[in-house]
């Protein structure tokens, strides 16, 4: 991925600020998220500065979406605490060509920050959400067309896509370009064109767990060093402290966003 710290910009800044005004009093679960057509080159690098209008997705982030004949813009966005943190770890979104929840084709990015590890040794919680960036995404993962199908993009712009992260003032924002129609260039598109209805599904990544290691049946008996040479098996390890110790201090880690599902009408022209 490539990161660059974003300078001043002068223009957008009061509509990024302002992203609660901008978005839509009616939730994307009462009604089908219009894609507008696209008349203006938008520059697809994580800034919220060409989407002057979301819809939230329930209590899920807030989408746009632009079309023209062959690529499909979208924009994933949101100023609210519990939301941000989660887009922080990273953005899973299905995008069914049938209007539907089929989970056949699909796009995993890169947080800003990994998804905080749980389990035996994990590592604390991490800090605030640093302001202001803007990434480009020089890789990301293509999900389906069968079930736990995964396949890594080393170069999306071959293949006709454009992905970007941005952190701008209390927001975070993934912007993607996604090809339409199959062809040469595009090999991976969604299979739909201008007027179709789509399923558009967004979750946020598992947290990783750290496998604890097994207590041995018998460690007086068993050379310790085979299994663990500094913790004896874990055996000597003294118990985690109860509640009120330093683990009580530490914030409850946040969990990760639930799939959920909204439509997207495309423009026909």
């Amino acid at each position: 991925m490539n990161i660059r710290t974003a300078g001043p910009l002068a223009v957008g800044v009061a509509a990024v600020c302002c992203l609660a005004a901008a978005l839509d009093p009616l939730r994307a679960q009462d009604r089908t998220i219009a894609s507008t057509w696209r008349t203006d080159s938008i520059t697809i690098d994580g800034s919220m500065t060409d989407w002057p209008s979301l819809v939230r997705v329930d209590d899920g982030p807030a989408v746009a979406a632009q079309n023209d004949d062959g690529t499909l813009l979208l924009v994933v966005a949101s100023d609210d605490e519990r939301v941000r943190e989660q887009l922080a770890t990273g953005l899973i979104l299905w995008i069914d060509p049938a209007g539907r929840r089929g989970q056949t084709f699909g796009v995993r990015l890169e947080g800003v920050r990994p998804p905080p590890i749980t389990g035996a040794g994990a590592a604390p919680a991490a800090d605030p959400l640093a302001d202001t960036v803007l990434m480009t995404h020089d890789a990301f993962d293509l999900l389906g067309p069968a079930r736990l199908q995964r396949r890594l993009i080393e170069d999306p712009e071959a293949a006709g896509m454009q992905l970007a992260t941005g952190v701008e003032h209390g927001m975070i924002a993934y912007e993607l370009r996604i090809p339409l129609r199959d062809s040469a260039a595009t090999p991976y598109a969604i299979g739909a064109g201008p007027g179709a209805r789509l399923g558009l599904g967004l979750e946020t990544p598992e947290r990783p767990r750290i496998r604890e290691r097994r207590r041995l049946a018998d460690p007086m008996n068993t050379n310790p060093w085979i299994y663990d040479p500094w913790g004896y098996g874990n055996y000597f390890r003294p118990p985690p402290p109860p509640g009120g110790g330093d683990r009580a201090r530490e914030p409850e880690p946040i969990k990760p966003m639930d799939l959920i599902w909204t439509t997207i009408q495309l423009a026909a022209d």
